[in-house]
C-alpha cells in the first residue's frame, strides 16, 4: 500500500481517557460520591413512593362501566391449525372470567379518598399515588 502525503501523529486526547480522568478527579475531591449517594437517594425515593397516575378528584358520584373487549386481528388456531376465533372476533375477558371484587381508584395522599377506600372496600381499593 502506498502512502500519498504526510502522515501526522494523532494529538487528540482519547475520549475514554478524559472521561476516566474527569471520573478520577470527581473521585479524589469527593464529588463522585456525593453524586452517587444523592443518585441513591432519589432512587429509593422512587421506589418507595412511586409518581402515580395524577386523576383530577370526582366532584360527584358515578360509576363508569369499562368493557376491556378487544377485536383480534389474526385467526386463533390450535397447533393442527385449526381456527378456534376467526379475524374480526370479539372478545370480552370479563365475559369469561368477571372480576370478584369492586375497585375504586383513589390517590393515596388524600386522607379524605384514603378514609372513603378503607372505610367502603376493605383493602380492595387501588392507590394511584402514595406519601
Amino acid at each position: 500500500m502506498k502512502t500519498l502525503g504526510n502522515i501526522y501523529p494523532i494529538e487528540e486526547v482519547s475520549l475514554l481517557d478524559e472521561i476516566m480522568n474527569k471520573l478520577k478527579e470527581k473521585e479524589a475531591n469527593g464529588e463522585l460520591a456525593k453524586h452517587n449517594e444523592e443518585f441513591k437517594r432519589r432512587s429509593i425515593a422512587n421506589i418507595e413512593n412511586p409518581k402515580g397516575a395524577d386523576f383530577p378528584s370526582a366532584l360527584e358520584n358515578s360509576i363508569r362501566k369499562f368493557d376491556p373487549s378487544i377485536t383480534l386481528k389474526e385467526a386463533v388456531k390450535l397447533e393442527d391449525g385449526t381456527v378456534i376465533h376467526p379475524v374480526g372476533t370479539v372478545i370480552n375477558p370479563l365475559a369469561i372470567r368477571p372480576l370478584s371484587k369492586r375497585f375504586i381508584f383513589i390517590d393515596g395522599t388524600d386522607e379524605q379518598q384514603v378514609e372513603y377506600a378503607v372505610n367502603e372496600l376493605k383493602n380492595q381499593a387501588i392507590v394511584t399515588r402514595w406519601y
